[in-house]
């Protein structure tokens, strides 16, 4: 009998902004590559019992900050478990805005004119070139009247308190960025889009236990404090704003975090190498990108 993977695929109906559904099949088709069984408890409501005693590996997609406070309701009576979970080195993967349910605190903008917070908006990666779309014009017809990505702690909307399984700080973007992303990760790259809605500060960036995800290579980084750095990793709970799929767009990441999991989870357990030629048509696409990237036109603040 194969080994198993135990995912835990939270609260799918309200955290799949961008297709997260496909980072769970890229999980299970890559862990079967592997030599691996996957069993996958997708937990649909806000009301449902979890059970995480023998959870591998957690997902969490993208999601609007405004179910942030919900969901954090939802889990906080987990908070212990989940913060030993992390320091077992089980996974824990997040996407986009969703880091501020797992972050120590989030703040949001105030929308001029309502006194209440904006409630965020979609935007769009990938095209000819990078584009930032306006939060507060999209849904109030108002004009911008705070920089993006405002320090935390400035006047603004309510603060949203996470789980504090990250040790962050989260500001809500006054704009939303769509663009590419490109990642440098360890020894591999890393290619995918970004949808920002939030900017991250590091609680204590010199922690060696919790770094940066990545290096960004072309992209927005975690903020004007950190613009070189995105996302966080904390063992093998990782936050980033890669999207894409990222795990589909690039299964040799997939592997490397898994075969990570696994030696934390079921250390006994021998995994299957898979040749790289798997993944041609994968690398055929991050060049295709990269050079795309190469082509782009130079845009402040972006790094290029």
């Amino acid at each position: 009998m194969k080994p198993t993977l135990d995912i835990t695929w939270l609260y799918p109906g309200i955290l799949n902004l961008h297709g997260d559904r496909g980072n769970v099949m890229a999980l299970r088709r890559v862990a079967g590559l592997m030599g691996l069984d996957t069993r996958v408890t997708r937990v649909d409501r806000l009301t449902d019992e979890v059970d995480f005693a023998d959870t591998d590996l957690i997902v969490i997609g993208a999601g609007e900050l405004a179910v942030v406070p919900a969901v954090v309701g939802a889990l906080s009576g987990h908070a212990a478990e989940l913060g030993r979970h992390i320091d077992a080195g089980k996974g824990l993967y997040v996407s986009g805005a969703s880091v501020a349910i797992v972050a120590d605190r989030t703040q949001r903008i105030q929308a001029p004119g309502t006194g209440r917070s904006s409630a965020g908006a979609g935007g769009s990666g990938g095209g000819g070139g990078s584009a930032a779309v306006s939060e507060r014009s999209v849904n109030d017809g108002g004009s911008q009247t705070t920089p993006a990505g405002g320090r935390f702690g400035g006047s603004g909307g309510d603060v949203i308190e996470g789980l504090g399984l990250l040790h962050l700080d989260v500001t809500e973007r006054d704009e939303i960025y769509g663009d590419d992303l490109i990642l440098q990760v360890g020894r591999e790259t890393l290619v995918g889009m970004q949808i920002r809605m939030v900017d991250l500060r590091l609680g204590d960036p010199s922690d060696p236990a919790e770094q940066p995800f990545g290096r960004v290579v072309y992209g927005l980084g975690n903020g004007s404090w950190q613009i070189e750095s995105e996302g966080v990793r904390r063992g093998n709970a990782i936050a980033t704003n890669l999207l894409g799929p990222a795990l589909v767009r690039n299964p040799w990441f997939t592997q490397s975090y898994l075969r990570d999991v696994v030696i934390a989870t079921h250390p006994e357990v021998e995994l299957a190498d898979i040749p790289d030629a798997t993944w041609q048509l994968e690398r055929q696409g991050a060049q295709a990108t990269r050079s795309f990237v190469a082509s782009k036109r130079t845009v402040p603040g972006v790094i290029q």
